[in-house]
């Protein structure tokens, strides 16, 4: 039966694919990378009873053939129908040494009404169905920005995206994948979202703010461009271990004070 999504001003025909039938593609979203009866129908009814109707066949991941908004090594993400809404679920593979999704979700729940991480709307040891953050990869972004001469921009976005950092370093739970930000922080409607908090810990010391602060600023190419004032490395890296030595809030305002002009 022909159906219509449409996501981000996308439309998707005959993308859609019912939870309650055994396609190749909800096979797949389930039971990444191998599938058996037992263990498909078990996870099948779990997420029809959480709500989840439809997968939809759709993201930048390319996986036998079909598309989905993420694979990492203990999870695959994939675009869904949740109680009639798009959202994305996050699905535990077969094979993941994780053995349970349960932390993350916590750390999401906590995190998404201070708008820094997705919502979420329900979970298991094995699903988390949260709030579909599409937009753009903020490295992507920035280096985008800078191409096209927007420069301003790419600088606002940026100190949006530290503020943020900070903000999360209050909360006490430390992102763990920050120095390597690649598909962890997202331009979403003209905001920043941290996503994947599969790394993610409250027992060791936040470095969320230094470790997205250095990546841009002193080891990213576009450093020198982004920075509006003399480039001084050694400056902005006294300034990053001030702050993470005594969380020194004018040591925070001087870094986004670079990005001022």
């Amino acid at each position: 039966m022909a159906c219509r999504v449409r996501v981000e001003e996308v439309c998707l025909d005959d993308e859609l694919y019912s939870v309650s039938t055994a396609s190749q593609f909800t096979k797949l979203v389930l039971c990444y990378p191998t599938c058996s009866s037992k263990v498909f129908y078990e996870r099948q009814r779990a997420v029809l009873n959480m709500g989840v109707t439809h997968f939809i066949n759709y993201g930048g991941r390319l996986i036998k053939g079909y598309r989905v908004l993420g694979k990492g090594y203990s999870s695959i993400t994939a675009l869904a129908l949740h109680d009639g809404v798009i959202r994305a679920v996050k699905v535990r593979r077969i094979d993941s040494r994780r053995t349970s999704l349960e932390l993350e979700a916590v750390f999401l729940e906590y995190l998404g009404p201070l708008s820094l991480a997705p919502r979420v709307y329900a979970w298991t040891r094995d699903f988390i169905v949260m709030e579909y953050v599409g937009g753009t990869p903020l490295d992507e972004y920035v280096s985008s920005e800078v191409a096209r001469g927007n420069i301003v921009e790419a600088r606002r976005t940026l100190s949006k995206a530290l503020v943020k950092a900070y903000l999360l370093d209050l909360t006490g739970v430390d992102h763990g994948e920050l120095n390597r930000p690649r598909s962890h922080v997202m331009v979403f409607k003209d905001d920043v979202v941290f996503i994947d908090f599969e790394s993610a810990s409250c027992s060791r010391k936040t470095i969320n703010f230094t470790s997205l602060a250095s990546h841009f600023l002193i080891r990213s190419s576009l450093s020198r461009r982004i920075v509006c004032k003399s480039y001084d490395f050694e400056k902005i890296l006294a300034r990053l271990r001030q702050y993470s030595q005594l969380r020194d809030l004018h040591a925070v305002k001087e870094v986004l004070e670079l990005l001022e002009c």
